[in-house]
């Protein structure tokens, strides 16, 4: 069975996702991607993303799209976020 580019970017948003969790580095997965995956998984919207991590709505976006480059320390906000709701 061949894979879909829907499946490709399910297994890298996945890999994005597990890699956010864990604080570990995964090839090819970059900031952008850990903190795109992490608000999809949840299924929030960028505001409700925003309030979950505390962070301004309009700085969320600008990571989101790429504008700018995600921090360090959102992803370790991130990271615990995540680790505490799938605890």
């Amino acid at each position: 069975m061949l894979a879909t580019a829907r499946d490709t970017d399910e297994r890298t948003w996945e890999k994005a996702l597990l890699a956010c969790v864990n604080g570990t580095r995964t090839e090819r997965i970059t900031p952008l991607v850990a903190f795109r995956a992490g608000r999809r998984r949840l299924g929030l919207s960028v505001t409700q993303f925003a309030d979950a991590l505390g962070i301004y709505p309009a700085a969320a976006l600008c990571w989101e799209q790429g504008r700018r480059p995600v921090p360090a320390w959102v992803l370790e906000r991130l990271r615990r976020y995540l680790a505490a709701r799938t605890a």
